[in-house]
C-alpha cells in the first residue's frame, strides 16, 4: 500500500532489478541484495519503492560525512543563513534530523540550543548540545514541549522515511508557531530534467514531486512558503515550510508547482527510464573506446549514489580497476556489488590513470580545482550524468 495515503492502487514504473544494498566492505565480508522497484500511487501521486529494507541495516553504520566536501559545507552554511534570514528572529532552539557529523549545526549561533537526531553509531554530531542516538519522533524531542524548535532541518533524509505522514505530524508538533522546517533533498522534477537517476537507491523509499509534497504537509496544517533550487546531488530543492498562515508565501512556490506538475505521471517516469538507459549505452561506449586505446579509467569518489549508478549500468572492477576517495574510513574496502577496491586519492594519483570517472559529478568544479595537476599532465575527467561525456581540459 502507498506509504502516504495507504491506497493499494500502485502501478510499477521502473524495475531496476535486485541490487546490492550500498555498503563498503572489508575483505571477507558479504553484502546483500534487495529489489529496487519504483511504483507510483494513482491516488495521491507519490512515487516510492515497492520494498523497504530494514533501516537499521542502512543507517546504524553510515559512511557519508557532510564535512568532507567544501561544496557541501558551503551549501549547509547557506541553508542555515537562509533559514535565519526567513525566521527574522534569533533562534533559541534548533533541531537537525539526520545531523550526520554536525556540520550544519556548527553554522548556527552558539547561544542557540542545538539538538541532533542521528541514528548512526559511528558518527558523532559535533557542535550539538543534545544528541538523540535514534530516529526522529516528536516524543523523543527533548524537553516538555514548552520549548519547541524555532528551526527544524531535514537535509537529504526525508525521502528515507517509511511513514512520511507521521513524520510530518511529528514535525508540526515539534515546531514553534512561527518556526521554520527546512526540508532539503532531491525532488523528482529537477532529477528528471537532469536525468540524475542515481538518487534511486534502497535508502530513498519515497520519491517526491513538489505538488505531492505540498499536499502532504497541508494535511498537517503546514504549508510551503518558499523554495530554492540548488545544483546539489543532481537536482535539489531547499523547501521552507511553516505553520499555516504564519509566513508570507513567495510567488516562487506557485511557479515551481506549475512547472513540476508534469513530473509525477507514469508516462514521465517511463520516459525518464528510457533516457537513463540511452545514457548508459553512451557511458559504456566511452569506457570501451578508452580501454581499446590501452588507456586506464579509475573511479573518483566512491559515493553511495555512485554505487547505484555503477550497478544500474552494469559496470564493475573489469571496467574500473580501483576507486579513490577522500574518506580514510573507506580505504582498503570495496564498493559492494562491483568489487572495486577503494584507495586514497594520493595513491590513485601515484598510479597515474589516464581518466577519472567522477561519480560525485555535481562537485565537478571543485574537483577540477583539486585535480589541477592531474589535468595539466594530460589527464581527463569523465562525468556520467546528466549526459555521459569526457570533459574538455
Amino acid at each position: 500500500a502507498c506509504r502516504l495515503c495507504a491506497s493499494p492502487d500502485l502501478i510499477e514504473v521502473w524495475d531496476l532489478g535486485e541490487q546490492w544494498v550500498v555498503d563498503f566492505l572489508q575483505e571477507g565480508q558479504e553484502g546483500f541484495k534487495a529489489p529496487l522497484v519504483v511504483v507510483l500511487c494513482r491516488v495521491c501521486g507519490l512515487a516510492q519503492l515497492q520494498h523497504t529494507v530494514d533501516r537499521d541495516l542502512m543507517y546504524r553504520k553510515y559512511f557519508y560525512r557532510s564535512g568532507t566536501s567544501e561544496t557541501m559545507r558551503q551549501a549547509l552554511k547557506e541553508t542555515v543563513d537562509g533559514a535565519l534570514a526567513r525566521l527574522g528572529d534569533h533562534p533559541s532552539f534548533a533541531c537537525d534530523i539526520g545531523a550526520n557529523d554536525g556540520t550544519l549545526l556548527s553554522f548556527l549561533p552558539e547561544d542557540c540550543y542545538r539538538i541532533a537526531f542521528e541514528p548512526a553509531k559511528n558518527i558523532i554530531p559535533e557542535s550539538a548540545d543534545h544528541i538523540i542516538r535514534d530516529y526522529f519522533t516528536a516524543a523523543a524531542y527533548p524537553g516538555d514541549r514548552s520549548l519547541p524548535a524555532d528551526l527544524i532541518f531535514s537535509i537529504a533524509m526525508f525521502y528515507d522515511v517509511d511513514d512520511p505522514g507521521t513524520f510530518i505530524e511529528d514535525v508540526e508538533q515539534t515546531l514553534d508557531l512561527d518556526g521554520i522546517w527546512v526540508c532539503q533533498m532531491n525532488f523528482v522534477g529537477p532529477v528528471m530534467r537532469d536525468n540524475t537517476f542515481d538518487f534511486l537507491s534502497h535508502e530513498h523509499v519515497t520519491l517526491w514531486s513538489l505538488p505531492v509534497f505540498v499536499k502532504a504537509v497541508a494535511e498537517a496544517d503546514l504549508e510551503v512558503f518558499d523554495l530554492e533550487e540548488l545544483p546539489l546531488n543532481g537536482g535539489t530543492y531547499r523547501v521552507y515550510v511553516g505553520k499555516e498562515g504564519q509566513h508570507q508565501i513567495s510567488r516562487v512556490v506557485a511557479e515551481y508547482l506549475a512547472r513540476d506538475g508534469e513530473y509525477h505521471s507514469a508516462g514521465a517516469w517511463r520516459e525518464f527510464k528510457q533516457r537513463v538507459e540511452d545514457n548508459g549505452v553512451r557511458l559504456r561506449q566511452i569506457l570501451a573506446d578508452i580501454k581499446a586505446r590501452g588507456k586506464t579509467v579509475a573511479v573518483l569518489g566512491a559515493s553511495t549514489r555512485g554505487n547505484s549508478l555503477l550497478q544500474t549500468y552494469g559496470l564493475g572492477v573489469a571496467d574500473l580497476p580501483y576507486a579513490s576517495d577522500r574518506d580514510p574510513k573507506k580505504w582498503g574496502k570495496t564498493m559492494v556489488g562491483t568489487g572495486i577496491p577503494i584507495i586514497s586519492e594520493e595513491e590513485a594519483r601515484q598510479r597515474k590513470p589516464d581518466y577519472f570517472l567522477v561519480l560525485p559529478y555535481s562537485y565537478v568544479e571543485q574537483i577540477k580545482t583539486r585535480e589541477k595537476d592531474f589535468l595539466n599532465r594530460g589527464g581527463h575527467l569523465i562525468v556520467p550524468l546528466p549526459t555521459a561525456m569526457i570533459l574538455e581540459a
